[in-house]
């Protein structure tokens, strides 16, 4: 974890890399499909990707709003595992989202900017040169001993000891060390 980390919100979590781009009544296809893969997902016991990627979720998203007429085996390829119930809940969700007025429809969004608190830029140049060097004695990569994040979080929280460091940016022992 580091300063910059915040929780996920529950009601935003079906905005997927890639929905940006979508229109309003593309959101509402996006949203009831990503609720149908999430059930689904949780039923099954297995990640969604394993289910529907984001990919070919936002495929399908396109293809249906632009044929809402079209049989479901026209479009997109899906998984081999969608049949039967399982292919008829999805078609349920696609009705469900077709069904939606446009006061319905979710609302273009950006997601908000989080603006972390300015940094001692003097300290945080001091610590990654130290990083640099240890790393190099080491032979890894600076961003393995401690990636940038890190370091802003180490010169945001003035750590003391060594488990503060740790806690600073998930660091292990010998990173921290």
């Amino acid at each position: 974890a580091t300063g910059r980390d915040r929780p996920r919100d529950a009601q935003q979590a079906w905005r997927i890399k890639g929905a940006g781009r979508l229109t309003p009544r593309q959101l509402a296809y996006l949203r009831e499909i990503w609720s149908w893969r999430d059930e689904r997902a949780r039923r099954a016991d297995r990640p969604t990707f394993k289910v529907l990627g984001n990919r070919q979720l936002l495929e399908l998203v396109q293809w249906v709003e632009s044929n809402p007429d079209e049989p479901l085996d026209q479009g997109p390829k899906l998984p081999r595992d969608i049949v039967g119930s399982r292919r008829r809940a999805l078609k349920d969700a696609l009705d469900r989202a077709a069904s939606l007025t446009s006061a319905e429809w979710p609302k273009r969004e950006s997601a908000p900017r989080v603006h972390a608190p300015p940094i001692d830029q003097r300290q945080f140049d001091v610590l990654r040169s130290d990083c640099s060097k240890i790393a190099e004695g080491l032979a890894i990569a600076p961003s393995t001993l401690a990636p940038k994040a890190t370091l802003e979080a180490i010169v945001q929280k003035q750590p003391r000891t060594r488990d503060e460091v740790m806690a600073c940016g998930g660091l292990l022992r010998w990173q921290a060390e």
